[in-house]
């Protein structure tokens, strides 16, 4: 199984491995910025030992900030490889809750839908029923207003 693929985990199991991988993320981000102060005081103390003409204490220094810097840069790898799994493994997680939510039936949806607005065809029909009394009051002004225009050309 890949590190990123929640696919097979509960909601909750996939939250949890998220969250150990994330906590892992921020532990190697403070390791990181804690070798970066060690080496900044190697190499402060290497200064000193450069500028005191100790070559034996200056060479010490160098090897020690060598070795944080091997050290940080391999941490780096590797933060920015998790870095990235998480991020994918974030997205993935969406993908687990949705599929660990109960499933819609479309019969009970529709049945719950047609108990508030009414059935699809006895809906259709109102609307129909509507439209044909719109229709016919349209008729029955068209016929009233023709009616009082026939007198008004038999009186002239």
């Amino acid at each position: 199984m890949e590190t990123t693929d929640l696919s097979g985990m509960s909601p909750e199991d996939a939250r949890e491995y998220v969250l150990r991988c994330a906590t892992q993320l921020h532990s190697i981000k403070r390791e990181r910025a804690q070798l970066r102060k060690s080496f900044e005081e190697w190499e402060r103390r290497a200064r000193l030992a450069q500028e005191a003409g100790n070559t034996e204490l200056y060479n010490e220094a160098l090897a020690q900030c060598r070795a944080f810097t091997e050290k940080h840069e391999a941490l780096g790898v590797e933060e920015a490889e998790l870095a990235h799994d998480v991020a994918i493994m974030k997205e993935n997680l969406r993908s687990v809750k949705i599929a660990g939510e109960r499933t819609i039936d479309p019969d009970a949806l529709l049945r719950n839908l047609e108990s508030v607005v009414g059935e699809h065809h006895a809906l259709e029909n109102d609307m129909r029923s509507a439209e044909l009394d719109v229709e016919l009051e349209a008729l029955k002004r068209k016929l009233a207003e023709e009616e009082t225009r026939a007198p008004e050309q038999d009186e002239k």
